[in-house]
């Protein structure tokens, strides 16, 4: 069997279009199936440089960054995502590896280009995204239903018993929490239309006081835990402890007490014959702790596994499961955690862990910097915009190199933060080029193979990279400047 033969047979029975570029960028091979992505025939192919092929302007220019940047290990497949566009003038999203052809002296001869079409793959994400966004729909509209009947509860609790009173302070205290409850409704509300908008919800966060929520939480489920327990013969002992100097946190209150109300609720419930409650908050190193203890019937270890997963309840056709899964979500968008410990027959403490608010005002804080951010990655440049505008930088971010020279002018920046790879040019050159421009601002490159020649930059960060190295880092370069 001819050799040649017999590997050229193995290259056509591939599932991966497999196209071989010579370093003048002509085409060398192209197999059947990098042929049938493009939909045409590989004699139309072969021999033809990429500069004449518009379909395949991207392909070049992944290829002409790689050679830039270095020379391509024979080892190296880095997966990268281009667009082509087949005879027919339609565009193909590819999943494309490169890796060089070298001589035995060492000489890169050529590139060869492994692709697979991603067209079917990116239908069916979309397919999923689609069905995840509508379940995630129906378990909010769930989680809004659990969390009204809560508010509800409270309400109708509240009003029976100032039906019940001529005490004109104990009336106005009942209207009050009656309107807090109904403001709590409110933001339910807001959640879900917001998120059927495709927007997240953004509630404003304040300083919140943990011993007036709790209090405010007991109020609204006294009715609960006193009125109709005891017109049954129950008995709960509702206890509360507090550090003396107890710091705010910072927050979502109507969210933060929607949480603790969960949490009281399900302890009621594991207490059907009466218990003890209760509820406990201090600080420690910058956190507080806060913590709900019941003595009710406990949890075994599978059902702790998993309480807090949506739709998963121990409650029969009472519980909709979806309680605990979105007090979870709350609090991890306050940055916190929740957690839970149980003994069957003894009782179960839940303990929710947040930052304390800062002891200064930074809403008023002075910008800490001009800084802009360049990358081709739009989800990774939201990200960092975020990042920094929490701590208080000014950003500007630029979606590659044209945008980036077209917001640079001398002077309007303190610091250019630059991803390596970038399409038009590198993070390089673009970065000797604002520092023409601009011999004072500071510069900082990042990427996967930042590590190396940092020439061109005040610094160079290899991704991935914890946050806190990335913050420090900026820090330390804008320090510098000053």
């Amino acid at each position: 069997m001819d050799p040649l033969r017999y590997a050229a047979d193995i290259l056509d029975s591939l599932t991966s279009g497999v196209m071989v570029v010579e370093v003048t960028s002509r085409l060398a091979y192209v197999n059947l199936e990098a042929a049938r992505i493009l939909k045409t025939e590989r004699e139309l192919l072969v021999g033809r440089l990429l500069f004449d092929l518009d379909g395949l302007s991207e392909l070049l220019l992944l290829i002409n960054r790689i050679r830039a940047a270095r020379p391509v290990s024979t080892r190296s497949y880095r997966q990268y995502e281009i667009q082509v566009a087949d005879s027919r003038g339609d565009a193909i999203p590819l999943g494309t590896s490169i890796s060089s052809l070298t001589s035995s002296s060492g000489t890169v001869e050529g590139y060869v280009a492994v692709c697979r079409d991603l067209t079917e793959g990116k239908a069916l994400m979309e397919q999923i995204e689609q069905s995840r966004k509508l379940s995630a729909l129906g378990t909010m509209a769930g989680g809004v239903a659990h969390n009204f009947n809560n508010i509800l509860g409270s309400i109708l609790g509240r009003t029976q018993l100032l039906r019940r009173s001529s005490d004109p302070e104990k009336i106005q205290s009942g209207l009050k929490l009656i309107e807090r409850a109904a403001v709590d409704g409110t933001a339910c509300v807001r959640r879900i239309r917001d998120f059927s908008r495709k927007r997240d919800f953004n509630p404003s966060f304040n300083d919140v006081d943990v011993r007036e929520m709790v209090s405010d939480v007991l109020a609204f489920t006294q009715s609960r835990w006193r009125e109709q327990a005891q017109a049954k013969g129950i008995e709960y002992a509702i206890r509360t402890h507090f550090d003396e100097a107890l710091p705010l946190v910072h927050g979502a209150a109507s969210e933060l007490r929607e949480v603790l109300i969960n949490l009281v609720l399900n302890s009621l419930d594991a207490m059907p014959g009466g218990g003890e409650l209760d509820i406990t908050a201090h600080g420690d190193r910058g956190k507080i702790l806060l913590s709900v203890k019941d003595s009710g019937a406990g949890m075994s270890d599978e059902v702790l596994k998993r309480i807090f997963d949506p739709f998963f309840t121990t409650k029969g056709m009472a519980g909709t499961g979806l309680g605990l899964s979105e007090s979870y979500a709350i609090v991890v968008r306050h940055r916190g955690q929740i957690a839970c410990k149980s003994v069957e027959g003894k009782g179960t403490c839940f303990t929710i862990t947040l930052p304390q608010a800062g002891s200064r005002d930074l809403s008023h804080m002075p910008s800490r910097g001009r800084v802009l951010l360049v990358d081709d990655d739009q989800a990774r440049l939201d990200v960092l915009e975020d990042l920094l505008t929490t701590e208080h930088y000014s950003v500007e971010t630029a979606l590659g190199c044209r945008d980036a020279l077209g917001r640079f002018e001398a002077g309007r920046f303190d610091l250019v933060v630059s991803e390596k790879e970038l399409q038009e040019m590198t993070g390089d050159s673009l970065l000797v080029e604002v520092r023409r421009l601009d011999p004072t601002v500071r510069t900082i490159l990042t990427g996967e193979s930042a590590g190396g020649d940092c020439s061109a930059a005040d610094l160079c960060l290899s991704r991935p990279l914890p946050i806190e190295v990335l913050l420090q880092s900026i820090g330390d370069v804008l320090e510098q400047k000053r």
